[in-house]
């Protein structure tokens, strides 16, 4: 009950409501009231009025000094600029005649790629051998039990020089997890754009 009436207390009463209309208005009160409101709308107009002008000197001022530090730190960049394409002229001598003495006749360079692949499959080769488990060194293909590894050459050809392949390249991949990192991964694409 206690709740309810002071629900009742919160909810205007229609009657009262009407009653108030019915009464006579006051002309004083509301030309007083109608005064007052102006008065307080004039007074927060002023000092919003001088909170914008003292927030847009504040701005003006920032402003200007971005623009002078970042004149300042443009002349800076300019001039370590310069001095560092006047140095350049020195070290680019060396940096040619190491570029002109560069082998680029296609077989050696063939060469290097291919030794470069091997020396990774072996170093690749060495470190799976390191851990394999004890269950992984027997031989679990009995069609291959008969085959002596030690015999033969079983060198097979690198599949990067396959008539199928149309272009490979190493590029950075990152991993599936969003704080992965970026690897490198070399991407193939065949003939039949796979």
């Amino acid at each position: 009950t206690v709740m309810a009436a002071a629900a009742n207390d919160e909810i205007p009463n229609l009657a009262d409501a009407e009653e108030e209309e019915k009464e006579p208005l006051d002309v004083w009160v509301a030309e007083m009231r109608y005064r007052m409101a102006v008065a307080f709308l004039s007074s927060v107009w002023e000092k919003c009025s001088t909170e914008l002008s003292k927030l847009f000197l504040s701005m003006k001022d920032t402003e200007c000094t971005r623009r002078s530090q970042l004149k300042d730190f443009m002349i800076k960049a300019t001039e370590m600029q310069d001095e560092l394409w006047q140095r350049l002229p020195s070290s680019i001598e060396t940096i040619q005649k190491e570029l002109n003495e560069w082998p680029m006749d296609r077989n050696r360079v063939e060469n290097d790629v291919q030794a470069s692949i091997r020396e990774r499959a072996q170093a690749i080769q060495i470190e799976e051998a390191e851990h394999k488990k004890p269950s992984d060194v027997a031989d679990t293909n009995p069609e291959l039990s008969s085959v002596n590894d030690r015999e033969g050459n079983f060198e097979l050809s690198s599949p990067l020089v396959s008539d199928l392949l149309r272009k490979a390249k190493v590029v950075e991949k990152r991993g599936a997890m969003m704080m992965s990192g970026w690897k490198s991964a070399l991407v193939i694409l065949t003939k039949d754009s796979f």
